[in-house]
């Protein structure tokens, strides 16, 4: 049972005490053998056990530190345990929420409660088994899964759980900042702000009667770039058609390239979108729009191995023209003495490039080839 220590105690209670007990006074302590002061208590034979006189003494329940932990443990256990058993062995968000009860996080989300934990754990996976969605605002998504439009502000622990959990299923590391995780949402298709997720285009030829559609006209009549927002694309998506065969809609990774075109082409410049790096849900959208109506995309981006990789997921999703953007381009294009940031990537549509690139050595930025480009748009 072990000992204990008694201390600050008075002159005349520690020699009572000693004297009750058998034990040594030193200064203002004296030190109790457990099992010695048990048997003194039984020997009474008013109590059964050391236990029973505390609890008898006590003014409110006495809590076995021990068997507390024991119980919170077993808790936790069988809340990962079951969310464990639906989930595929496999899955990469099983293996998460597994690091997340080893590390404390889920603790610390849940506040230390394990049925908190496990109404998130279960919340968390019912939404991510509804993603990717549509682009869709993040609060109607809250909204229609769980009837809060703020149950999934980046700050509630919901957001923060289903984030990371979304992360691992997409062998991603954690989000560590505000843009990654609204990188991350929106690869699900889901925009935590429609308005700041936008598309840049110039003269896109809509044909509809919207306010959208209005917007593009008059943007194009003037030859000036146009910015769509989300909630445009959302509410009042703008038409476009062609006749006939598709008809090109030029589309590049860098807004100088747009930049320049509509100050050299203005209103004479064809069909133009600029994905601005990895495209926004609402770049997204308005490529969609322009593929559904019957535009093919003639794409041109950065000769690096990021350039690639933003190619690479606009092809996948839509398909595309290269637009002087091949293995002979990149050769033609000459060097930038711009260093190459690794991991090498792929190309899609076309399995040399990224040898060419390789033997290259460097990347070439798209606004060194804005001349090129611009010969290309005056020829359309």
């Amino acid at each position: 049972m072990g000992r204990c220590r008694l201390q600050r105690l008075t002159e005349a209670q520690a020699a009572e005490i000693a004297a009750l007990v058998g034990a040594r006074v030193r200064g203002d302590s004296v030190t109790i053998d457990l099992l010695q002061f048990q048997q003194i208590v039984v020997g009474t034979g008013r109590f059964s056990s050391l236990e029973a006189l505390v609890r008898a003494s006590a003014e409110r329940d006495i809590i076995d530190r021990r068997q507390t932990r024991d119980a919170q443990r077993l808790a936790w256990r069988e809340v990962v345990d079951q969310v464990g058993a639906e989930m595929k062995a496999d899955d990469p968000a099983r293996r998460e929420v597994e690091r997340l009860r080893e590390s404390g996080g889920l603790f610390r989300l849940s506040q230390g409660d394990p049925a908190v934990a496990s109404t998130l754990l279960q919340q968390a996976l019912s939404l991510l088994a509804a993603l990717p969605v549509p682009p869709t605002p993040l609060a109607v998504f809250a909204a229609d899964r769980l009837g809060d439009a703020h149950a999934l502000d980046l700050a509630r622990p919901l957001a923060r759980l289903m984030i990371r959990l979304l992360a691992a299923r997409s062998e991603q590391g954690a989000p560590t900042s505000a843009s990654e995780r609204r990188r991350l949402l929106e690869q699900a298709g889901l925009a935590t702000d429609e308005l700041s997720s936008t598309a840049l285009a110039l003269n896109l030829p809509a044909v509809g009667q919207g306010i959208t559609d209005r917007m593009l006209r008059d943007h194009a009549a003037a030859g000036l770039p146009c910015r769509l927002t989300l909630r445009h694309l959302r509410l009042a998506p703008p038409t476009f058609a062609t006749v006939g065969t598709p008809q090109p809609v030029f589309v590049c990774e860098n807004p100088s390239v747009l930049a320049a075109a509509a100050d050299a082409l203005a209103a004479a410049c064809p069909p133009l979108v600029c994905v601005e790096g990895n495209p926004s849900l609402a770049c997204q959208m308005l490529l969609e729009l322009l593929v559904r109506g019957g535009y093919e995309i003639q794409y041109h981006g950065d000769f690096d191995w990021g350039g690639l990789r933003i190619a690479n997921r606009i092809f996948a999703a839509f398909g595309f023209r290269p637009w002087r953007y091949t293995a002979p381009d990149y050769q033609l294009a000459g060097g930038s003495n711009r260093p190459l940031k690794p991991p090498p990537a792929d190309a899609a549509w076309d399995p040399d490039l990224r040898a060419a690139i390789i033997r290259g050595g460097q990347g070439v930025d798209e606004e060194s080839l804005i001349d090129v480009l611009l010969n290309d748009l005056r020829g359309q």
